[in-house]
This record gives C-alpha cells, structure tokens and sequence, in this order.
C-alpha cells in the first residue's frame, strides 16, 4: 500500500496581489464617486426658473467634469434685470460721492473752531457774585438811607445801645443777603455752565452731522446696490459606497489559509494512523513467521 511521509511540507499559503487589489479597489471607488455625484444632480424646474446639470467637455483625471446652468424664468429675469439697474443707479450716484467724502475727511474735524470748553471756576462764581449784589445795590442803599433816617428822626445819636441793636439789625439782614448771594452765585454758576456747555456740544453734534452726512447718504446708496442671486431648492445628497475589495480579498485569503492548513493537519493525523496500523501488521506477521520456524502448526501440536 501507498505512504505519504509525515514530514511532506505544507501546502504555501496564498496572498493576495497587493498592486492588483488597490487598482480594483481604485475602480470601485471611482465608480462609487461617479454615481454618487450623478445621484445628486438634480436639475430642478421651479415657476422662478430652472437648473440644469450638464457636462463642461473638461476632463481631470480621465473623469468628466459637471456645471449647472440656471435660469430664470421670462418673468423673473424682468425683474432681476429692473432690480439691477435700479442698484446700478444706486452705486453710480454713491460713487459720485465719493470725491466730497474724500475731500470731508481728508482734513481732520477742528474742535479748536468751537473755542475752549466752559469749566466750572472760583472766578466764574466769583463773578456770579458780583453782579447780584450790584444788581440789589440799590435797595441796600435805600436800606441803609432809611436808617439813618429813622435814627435822626428818632434822635437816637450813633453808639448809643438803642442805635447798636437797630444797626445790628440792618447788619444781619445785609449779612443774609450776601450768604444768599454766594449761594445763588453758585446756582447761577452751575446753571451758566451747563448752558455752555449744551451750547458747545450741540454745536459740535451739528457739524459732526454735516461732516458725516455725505458718507452716510453714500453708505445708503451703496447698501442698496447689492446684487441679487435666483434661489433654488437644496438638492438632497445621497452617498454609493464602494465595495471593500482589498478587505474581501484578506477574508478569502485568510479563509482558504486556515481550510488548507486544517486539511493538511488532518490529512498529516491520518498518514500517522496509516503509519500505525502498518507497523501493527508488520509485527504481527513476524510473530506468525516466528512460530512456523517453531514447529508452530495450525489445529494442534
């Protein structure tokens, strides 16, 4: 009967072919592309116009490159048109200005035109002061005329007690006075600042005004001159995916791998229990061949 050996060697393993693998995948994947990309143009038709998908006659790569044409519908391209010349005529009369902008702010704003500032000081209340009382000089005058008056008339001679107590009286009735004038002095001269001070910054606001006027109005002209672009509906994406053929190859390579090592194990196993069961038969007829040598007889001695 037939041996097979024991130490026969194993069945080579099989690999893949990386190069080919790559440009199969390669393929697939560019296939994948492509209908992923033709899958998601979708020309659309809406009352506002339409957009079409089409080829450009480029090529990159050996692969056709795609454009979308929009249009506009007979209607809205009346109105786009209309809605552009009107911005047109925007931006030309904004660019017109622009000359008067340039010349307005290529000279720095002056606030010395607008004079100093008001500030709060110990002379202008100082002054404040002043003309109270000048303005009620007057009625002190007549104030102290009358006592004079009034003690001649009564005899009451200067020095005496009687003529002390009416003077002192007159005293702080003028003393009142003057304390009542450094307060509205005061009064007078927060009131006379902050009048100023409106005053100036109203001035300033004004020719601020003027200054940026022409820059605004041209702002506003510019702003409207802003082109408008038809809108369409999203197009929904959608993605092919490419079959994995690299990873399909190593699952086939590493499945017949292990069925051929399997198969080689147990076609190793049984070569072994061949083996066995030819040294059994072997042993055995040499003890048959050791007993006819004996005088050994079938049936008896």
């Amino acid at each position: 009967m037939g041996c097979t050996c024991e130490d026969d060697d194993p069945p080579a393993p099989i690999v893949i072919n990386a190069p080919a693998s790559a440009a199969a995948q390669a393929d697939w994947n560019q296939d994948a592309a492509e209908k992923t990309r033709a899958m998601n143009m979708v020309n659309q038709y809406t009352p506002e116009g339409s957009s079409i998908w089409g080829p450009t006659g480029e090529q990159i790569s050996g692969i056709d490159m795609m454009g979308v044409t929009q249009t506009m519908s007979p209607e809205q391209q009346s109105l786009f048109d209309s809605a552009n010349r009107m911005k047109q005529g925007y931006a030309d009369f904004g660019e017109s200005q622009m000359g008067d902008v340039q010349d307005i702010y290529g000279t720095a704003f002056d606030y010395g035109q607008f004079g100093p500032a008001p500030t709060l000081d110990e002379t202008s209340r100082a002054v404040a002061r002043a003309n109270i009382i000048a303005r009620n000089q007057p009625q002190m005058d007549q104030a102290q005329q009358a006592f004079e008056t009034k003690m001649a008339t009564q005899g009451i001679q200067a020095g005496s007690g009687a003529y002390d107590d009416e003077y002192a009286n007159l005293a702080r009735r003028q003393n009142d006075f003057y304390l009542g004038a450094d307060a509205a002095a005061g009064n007078e001269m927060a009131q006379r600042y902050g009048l100023d001070i409106n005053a100036r910054n109203q001035a300033i606001n004004e020719a601020l005004n003027a200054r940026n006027l022409p820059m605004s109005e041209m702002s506003t002209f510019m702003s409207g001159s802003q082109p408008v672009k038809p809108s369409f509906l999203s197009t929904p994406t959608t993605t092919v995916t490419a079959p994995n053929q690299a990873g399909l190859e190593v699952a086939n390579m590493n499945a017949q791998n292990m069925y051929n090592m399997n198969s080689y194990a147990q076609q190793q196993a049984n070569n072994r229990a061949n083996t066995q069961g030819l040294y059994s038969l072997l042993g055995a007829g040499g003890n048959l061949a050791g007993g006819y040598a004996s005088g050994w007889k079938w049936g008896g001695p």
